[in-house]
């Protein structure tokens, strides 16, 4: 008979109905939290997008016809493909030439700036709705923080 594995929280956590359900609450916990704060900040936050991405190539103007939407949509999906499909054959052939510190520096690389972008978009974001005052040598600081402390994190991971 295999033992019950309790856990820090003096849980068990091995086979059986309360093993399943503390691995089922151990989930939630996070979920329910990040949940939360995505509600909190989506409540309090409103972006207006006025621009059009870099990649497309057809941008769409009121005055254009059906016609000539779909094929601009159409063109500007295919080149969104295209791309996709470069890069992923790009690193299909990294990894077949066994280059696996280009791939990890640029999975590290590529994380990094979507930390310190989505984060200080989000804190601008955030320092705007509630009208406070923060001087760029602070928020600096506070994205250098963030993009570290997530790295650190999913670095933990691995």
């Amino acid at each position: 008979m295999i033992a019950p594995i309790v856990s820090l929280t003096g849980m068990a956590s091995g086979p059986g109905l309360e093993g399943e359900a503390a691995i089922v609450i151990t989930i939630l916990k996070p979920v329910c939290i990040t949940m939360l704060i995505v509600i909190f900040v989506v409540m309090s936050v409103t972006v207006q997008i006025s621009v059009q991405p870099v990649y497309f190539v057809y941008n769409e103007q009121a005055s254009d016809s059906v016609g000539s939407k779909f094929l601009g949509s159409l063109l500007n999906a295919l080149i969104f493909v295209f791309m996709i499909v470069v890069m992923t054959g790009f690193f299909v052939l990294l990894y077949y030439y066994r280059c696996l510190k280009l791939i990890f520096g640029w999975l590290i690389f590529s994380t990094g700036v979507m930390f310190a972008m989505f984060g200080a978009v989000l804190l601008d974001l955030l320092l705007d709705h509630w009208n406070a005052p923060m001087d760029w040598i602070t928020f600096s600081i506070l994205c250098w923080n963030f993009t570290i402390g997530g790295l650190v994190c999913i670095s933990l991971l691995f």
